[in-house]
């Protein structure tokens, strides 16, 4: 049975290990742990998600690339930042689990907009987490190519798809409500 609780410092250490195997090795060095859960089979993490909720009228101050929508700008937005699940615990709901936890928790902090970013490569291209998303009842909402190039570029963490240059994107995916 998988429960999601708030990170604790003793889950850190699979946290890492879990961010190393499924968003690239030292992916969490540039993250805080706030409105951090994980999934948890027993005293086991299987998984985590992170988010935060943007202040009024910093949505498009933190997501400069997202494509404008009319509601967006009005929204009390959050943002999901992280989804990663152990491999050996994916395609078995934990994903899914955790963005459901995330949307309940950003709504019950008062936002009206979840908003997720999907690392995209390969051809024909994919994202990592836009089934789940999906199945949570996200839409996609916009496409930016080389969005995480900066970031590579200058080391902050390790593309596990990175050649020669980047050739990532990212899917912006929203939920809203009410």
């Amino acid at each position: 049975m998988i429960t999601i609780a708030p990170a604790a410092p003793e889950h850190h250490a699979a946290l890492h290990a879990i961010a190393a195997a499924t968003l690239g090795p030292d992916y969490l060095q540039a993250h805080a742990w706030h409105n951090t859960h994980v999934a948890l089979a027993g005293a086991d993490c299987t998984g985590f998600v992170q988010y935060h909720l943007l202040p009024q009228g910093q949505l498009y101050t933190a997501l400069p690339h997202l494509p404008p929508r009319p509601t967006f700008a009005k929204a009390t937005a959050a943002l999901l930042h992280n989804i990663a699940v152990a491999p050996a615990w994916q395609r078995q709901g934990v994903g899914l689990r955790l963005v459901q936890h995330a949307v309940q928790a950003c709504r019950a902090q008062g936002a009206t907009l979840l908003l997720a970013e999907a690392w995209q490569h390969g051809t024909p291209p994919r994202t990592n987490v836009g089934t789940v998303l999906t199945a949570a009842g996200f839409l996609p909402c916009g496409t930016a190519p080389h969005y995480w190039r900066s970031a590579c570029d200058a080391g902050q963490f390790e593309c596990p798809a990175r050649t020669t240059e980047c050739a990532c994107s990212a899917v912006f995916y929203y939920k809203e409500w009410p």
